[in-house]
């Protein structure tokens, strides 16, 4: 735990996964954009999806909606989880093969260790005051899709800090996370809108880590008496 400590303090982790989750969620938008609005074959897939959905719905006797224009404006959202997601699993991956083919341990792939900077989350109350203006006054409108998709691309970081708090606490005191997760997976499988109460309950975790530090504790420098 005092090795990860340290690794911790560094910031590298985190450092680590930020900087390739937004190198690959660039690449990513770029290629979707111009697959839009280039050649259009990205535009032209979800015209034959909109209508394939259209006609089930019609058949289901359920008011036809567009679903484009709500995926559209949620896309920089779905492309920044979706790389981030591609870019732990890859640091577990590699974390694995390392330890089982050369016998060397490495810190990324650990979400116990990631924590956002603290001044982070000023961005985030900016983001989501500009939002919330934007739909009162028709003047910022403009800015809407900006702060909306940086709003929640905040919020779904400061919930994996939380995962990562809770994810520390059962690790210190020596209880398998794997299997809190997967008995937390099947519970949501089960409940479904227990998934949304413990994102949100993940995402105040996160949160409060800013003000009260709750991983300073398990983290504390190592003494003599330890």
């Amino acid at each position: 735990i005092w090795f990860k400590r340290d690794q911790f303090l560094t910031g590298f982790n985190s450092a680590f996964l930020l900087f390739f989750t937004t190198v690959a969620s660039a690449v990513s938008l770029s290629v979707a954009a111009y697959e839009y609005f280039v050649t259009g074959t990205l535009k032209m897939l979800l015209e034959e999806v909109q209508k394939q959905v259209a006609a089930n719905m019609q058949k289901a006797g359920i008011e036809i909606v567009d679903f484009r224009p709500e995926l559209l404006a949620a896309s920089p959202i779905v492309i920044f989880v979706s790389s981030f997601l591609a870019v732990l699993c890859l640091g577990v991956f590699l974390r694995i093969f390392v330890r089982a083919r050369f016998k060397i341990n490495m810190t990324q792939g650990y979400l116990s260790l990631f924590r956002l900077p603290d001044s982070w989350v000023w961005g985030l109350i900016l983001c989501a005051g500009v939002f919330f203006l934007s739909l009162r006054f028709p003047e910022l409108e403009s800015l809407a899709f900006y702060m909306r998709n940086a709003m929640f691309i905040l919020l779904f970081l400061y919930m994996l800090q939380g995962i990562g708090i809770a994810s520390l606490f059962f690790e210190v005191r020596l209880v398998p996370t794997l299997w809190v997760a997967l008995g937390l997976m099947l519970l949501g499988l089960w409940l479904p809108p227990f998934i949304t109460l413990l994102g949100f309950s993940f995402t105040l975790l996160g949160l409060a880590e800013v003000w009260f530090s709750l991983r300073k504790r398990s983290l504390r420098p190592v003494t003599d008496s330890d």
